[in-house]
Parts: structure tokens; C-alpha cells; sequence
């Protein structure tokens, strides 16, 4: 089992992040169809690209660190953000495995900037997930999310998760594949 209160970067394996995170329901599996905190994170890394670029960060750093955004729920699952601000503990956990996950990938936290940046790509995700996957769409899960109706990568992913339903372990693949080629982009960023 994971120590989830003590971790050291011994317990972390990519494979397990990438294998848990592809099978772990986004919403607590409250919606029309299966969407993974992968799929979630590969999104989240494609607007995040496009908006570093537009504010001129480095956009290899803001897709790496968009994929591991969520990394923790490998270890915690996807606990809804309402629960989680109410748990001081969990948050905790969360920021420790973090820092432990960046340990065990040689990765140094991410910039404020980079870090502002997949902060609001997540926040804006979660929007179009909520307008895209529940079945009641009055919710409004996500007060603050900005719409960026400028992100090209917004308008595919509404239509990519209406049209397109992939398997856990091709979703697991691709997360993993894009892992490697980000990480690849930014040594020189941890040298």
C-alpha cells in the first residue's frame, strides 16, 4: 500500500501514475461517459501549451508539468475540490506527494507563472467538462473558471469528448508517450 502521509520517491513509478490516472474517473464518475484525470491532464497540457505561448513561457514546461498537475490522484483518486479545501490533511498529502513525485522525476516545481497558467487551464477544463459530460448542465461545478474562447484547443476538446471515446490503456499510452517527449524538452531546465 502507498504511504500516503510519508512518501519517498522510492514508492513513485511513471507506469502507475500514468496507469491510475487513465483509469480514475474525473467527477466522481458522475457523468454521461468515462473521462479519465489523463485525458483530463492531456487536455489541460494542450491549452496550457497554447496559452504559455501567448504569454511567451516555455511551452514544453507548461505541457510537462500540466500532465503531473493531477499526479497525487494516482495515490488519492480524484477527490472533488469542494471536499478536498474542507480537509486540510488531504491537501497536505496532496502537496507532499507532489514534491515527492517531483523528487523521484528529477523535475523542480514549476514556475509561478507556468504554475498560473496550468491553474487556469485546469480551472477552465473542469468548465468545459461540466458543460460537455454532466447531465445537468445548470451546475455551475466551477465559479471563477475563465473561458478562453481564443484557445483552439478548447473547441477540440468539446468535440473530441462528445465524438471520440478511448480505451483507458490507449489513454495511458498516449500520457506516457507525451510524458517522455515533454520531459525530453526541458532537461536542460532540472541540469
Amino acid at each position: 500500500m502507498f504511504p500516503v502521509f510519508d512518501p519517498e520517491p522510492k514508492h513513485i513509478k511513471l507506469m502507475d501514475i500514468a496507469h491510475a490516472l487513465s483509469n480514475e474517473c474525473r467527477w466522481q464518475g458522475m457523468c454521461r461517459k468515462h473521462f479519465s484525470v489523463a485525458e483530463h491532464s492531456i487536455w489541460v497540457g494542450r491549452m496550457a501549451k497554447e496559452l504559455a505561448e501567448q504569454r511567451k513561457l516555455d511551452t514544453n514546461a507548461a505541457f510537462l508539468y500540466s500532465l503531473i498537475h493531477d499526479a497525487h490522484e494516482a495515490y488519492l483518486s480524484d477527490i472533488p475540490k469542494p471536499l478536498k479545501d474542507r480537509f486540510a490533511e488531504v491537501k497536505v498529502a496532496a502537496g507532499r506527494i507532489d514534491d515527492t513525485i517531483y523528487d523521484a522525476l528529477n523535475l523542480k516545481k514549476p514556475s509561478y507563472e507556468i504554475a498560473h497558467v496550468i491553474h487556469e487551464c485546469d480551472n477552465f477544463s473542469a468548465w468545459i467538462e461540466s458543460k460537455v459530460l454532466f447531465y445537468n448542465q445548470d451546475n455551475d461545478w466551477t465559479p471563477g473558471a475563465k473561458p478562453y474562447d481564443d484557445l483552439k484547443s478548447a473547441t477540440h476538446m468539446m468535440s473530441d469528448i462528445q465524438n471520440n471515446p478511448q480505451s483507458n490503456y490507449v489513454i495511458r499510452d498516449a500520457w506516457l508517450s507525451l510524458f517522455g517527449h515533454y520531459r525530453n524538452q526541458i532537461k536542460e531546465i532540472n541540469s
